[in-house]
């Protein structure tokens, strides 16, 4: 997920991303997982303030995307 810089600091972000939870949820998804970089500290406290949780580094599977080195879920 990204947001332009034009538009970032508006809360758009978040309800995109609550908008995306609140339909998995209706879908019956029973968690969400995500990958992002230690370089997004932004976006890494948005995803924290909404309920995902840090996966430990032992229960991460190998990703095909090389800037992804943080991994998170969240229980629904």
């Amino acid at each position: 997920m990204a947001v332009s810089s034009a538009h970032r600091g508006a809360g758009v972000g978040r309800r995109i991303l609550t908008a995306v939870i609140e339909y998995a949820r209706g879908l019956g998804a029973r968690e969400l997982y995500l990958e992002t970089s230690h370089k997004l500290p932004d976006a890494i406290h948005l995803y924290e303030s909404v309920g995902f949780t840090r996966i430990p580094a032992e229960r991460v599977e190998p990703s095909p995307y090389a800037r992804s080195d943080i991994h998170m879920e969240m229980v629904l």
